[in-house]
Formats: C-alpha cells, structure tokens, sequence
C-alpha cells in the first residue's frame, strides 16, 4: 500500500510541477529536461534507501515526491538565470557560466540548510525518522550537485533560447 501511495504522489508532484513549468517556461525542453533531472536525484535516493538496507515505510516513501519539490527550484533558478543572461549578450556559453556562478551559491546554502533540517532526524532515537533523515539529508544535497552538474552540460548542447523563452523575463 506504502509503494502504491509512493507511486501516487510521485506521479501527482510530477503532474503538478509540469504544469507550473509549462506555463513559466512557455516550452516542453525546460520542463521535460528539469523533470529528468530530479528524476535521476529520485532514482538515486531510492538507490541509496536500497544501498543502506533500508525498506521503504511510510517516511521514507515520502522523499521522492518531497525531492521533486526540492529540486525542482533548482532547475528554475539555473534556468532563469540562464535566461536572463543570455537576454542581455545573446552569448549562450557565457550565459551558462554566469548562471552557475551567479546562482551556484545561494542554491548551494538553500540545499546544505535544507539538508541540515532533514539530518536533524537522525539525532533521534526513533530507527524509522534516522532513516529517513539520513537519505532525506543526502538526498537533496545529491539532487543539488546533478542540477548543478546537468544543466549547464545538457543547455549547452541545446538550441539557444528564442524570444518565446524568454518572454516570461518581462512580466511583472
């Protein structure tokens, strides 16, 4: 019942952050390719429930669907600021490293805190809140260096971004 329900969440937070990058991103490659991203952090957290001996209980069925909404950001930063650099020099290269450098650190301490808060779990004396605490905490700080590392590699073999994408720079 905990899987089906772990299933149900996943598809329902993939469902709902799809939609909310559509309509950001007025294009299907952000969305698709930041979808991919947090999956592969997904996939890497169950792997390492697995790696660990763990077995997945109701706490620790909820840190896929909780890392699609942690990671997700992720992606919207790079790829704003992606967006917001290449709009100003039109230089996709320089647009990329600018957005890593400019965006790596703020995003760095917003996944290390939030890791922070989930380790605070393992200060526990409860086996299931450890566990979950422990992949949690390394979960996010997994899913920060694959964004980190993905996105600029992937966007530098994609297409430069048209003034559709980067539309969504000039509302209010």
């Amino acid at each position: 019942k905990i899987q089906n329900e772990m299933t149900l969440f996943l598809v329902l937070a993939l469902i709902v952050t799809a939609i909310i990058l559509l309509v950001v991103f007025r294009s299907v490659l952000p969305v698709v390719f930041s979808l991919s991203v947090v999956f592969v952090g997904v996939i890497w957290s169950v792997g390492l429930l697995v790696l660990c001996g763990y077995h997945i209980s109701v706490l620790t069925g909820l840190i896929p669907p909780l890392l699609i909404v942690i990671g997700v950001p992720n992606c919207i930063m790079i790829l704003n600021k992606y967006h917001t650099e290449y709009s100003k020099h039109h230089n996709k290269m320089r647009a990329l490293t600018r957005a890593i450098e400019k965006v790596g650190i703020s995003l760095f301490m917003a996944n290390v805190t939030t890791s922070i808060g989930f380790a605070v779990f393992c200060s526990t004396d409860s086996q299931i809140l450890f566990e979950f605490g422990l992949i949690s905490s390394v979960s996010v700080m997994l899913t920060y260096v694959i964004s980190m590392m993905l996105v600029p590699i992937v966007f530098s073999f994609l297409p430069s971004p048209s003034t559709k994408h980067v539309k969504h720079l000039e509302r209010k």
